[in-house]
């Protein structure tokens, strides 16, 4: 099946081999609002590559003093965000819809302190990462979780006496993506 955009409309079948193969070249693009208004929502290339400029993705960081033990970690910018995924008032990003999503963090054990920090759906402990050296060490990881839409994650300071240093936006991040 082919759909052609040089000026025609509809819907074309070409001739397939009996091999049931058939090769289409340039460029496919899935349109909102239909085939003719709106932006593309998803593109594939003659390469074979896929954009999708509308995928749900959310970057957030934090510039404010230590998180301590038993604490969200509430990231309180949100450099991209679309669709509102994330949550700069409770440190939750909420899934828009059910998928695989991406998860990653980076960040540093507060000067003095250990850290360990969790990532949860739901409020529920998935995967940790951990650091016992108290001296600005680094803690971070990346974790691919499947949700369903409405479930939410967040970063956890997990117990006593751990804490991270949240006073450098480059340094104290988190990032979710929906894969697929």
């Amino acid at each position: 099946m082919a759909i052609t955009l040089d000026g025609t409309s509809g819907i074309t079948t070409p001739a397939i081999a009996s091999t049931g193969s058939s090769t289409f070249t340039g460029s496919l693009a899935l349109p909102s609002g239909g085939l003719t208004v709106g932006t593309d929502q998803l593109a594939v290339d003659s390469s074979g590559r896929v954009t999708m400029p509308y995928q749900p993705h959310a970057r957030a960081t934090r510039n404010t003093g230590f998180i301590a033990g038993n604490t969200v970690i509430v990231f309180n910018y949100a450099d991209e965000n679309s669709a509102g995924m994330y949550n700069t008032s409770t440190g939750r990003f909420t899934a828009p819809v059910t998928g695989r999503y991406l998860f990653a963090h980076g960040m540093f054990s507060e000067n003095g302190y250990p850290a360990w920090v969790a990532w949860r759906v739901n409020g529920v402990n998935i995967a940790t990462t951990y650091t016992n050296a108290t001296d600005y060490n680094s803690v971070a990881g990346s974790i691919v979780l499947s949700m369903s839409a409405a479930d939410y994650a967040d970063l956890y300071v997990n117990g006593s006496p751990y804490r991270v240093y949240g006073g450098d936006r480059i340094q104290c991040w988190a990032t979710f993506t929906f894969l697929g």
